[in-house]
């Protein structure tokens, strides 16, 4: 399973939320001082367990070297699916609109890597930008159907999850492949689905 190192990229201690430390998303850590310069945190062998079992799109192999988080200005978050082991579904975060474009754009980052996911056979894909505040829009794509929706004002101190309400009808559809349409090539990137669910059941 590739395995990249995160460089200079420090996207997720910024645009995820942490509730060890009390951060929202979309708010940089209190621990990203530069003092080691090669990891940024200054608790990182301390860092918290949530920290640790992040599991990064990209790191994990889904794109080329090019679209690192903050080289594309789209963060990919994989969560092990609730009720399949052979599963995840993903966010991707904008993190950066104008280095990732937006999804009517075919050519634009964005769409490259939301295709790079939807090929690996993942059926449940949420994109969101504006830090995951509440009223930022969000798109949400499921079982082959696209669904508009908006973040709501978090829990209590939940500042890990993200709460949304979506419309009830879907503005779009996209295409997914049956079983018996698969080339050899999606066999190998259905496989990547089933290697990646696998790796973020399993922490």
């Amino acid at each position: 399973m590739l395995q990249r190192s995160c460089g200079t990229c420090f996207a997720c201690c910024v645009w995820l939320g942490v509730g060890p430390l009390k951060k929202w998303p979309g708010q940089s850590c209190k621990h990203l001082d530069g003092s080691i310069p090669d990891k940024r945190c200054t608790i990182y062998d301390k860092r918290p367990k949530c920290c640790v079992d992040y599991h990064c799109g990209w790191r994990m192999g889904i794109g080329p070297d090019n679209l690192r988080p903050d080289q594309s200005g789209v963060l990919v978050t994989l969560y092990p699916a609730p009720d399949d082991d052979q599963r995840f579904v993903a966010t991707l975060h904008v993190i950066d609109e104008k280095k990732a474009g937006g999804p009517a754009d075919p050519d634009s980052r964005l769409s490259e890597i939301l295709a790079l996911v939807l090929s690996t056979g993942c059926n449940d894909v949420r994109i969101v930008s504006g830090g995951e505040r509440p009223g930022s829009p969000i798109v949400h794509l499921r079982e082959g159907k696209i669904y508009r929706g908006v973040v709501l004002k978090p829990d209590h101190n939940k500042f890990e999850d993200m709460n949304f309400a979506e419309e009830e009808e879907p503005v779009g559809r996209y295409q997914i492949k049956r079983d018996e349409d698969l080339t050899a090539e999606d066999e190998a990137k259905r496989e990547l689905h089933r290697r990646l669910a696998r790796q973020v059941k399993s922490g």
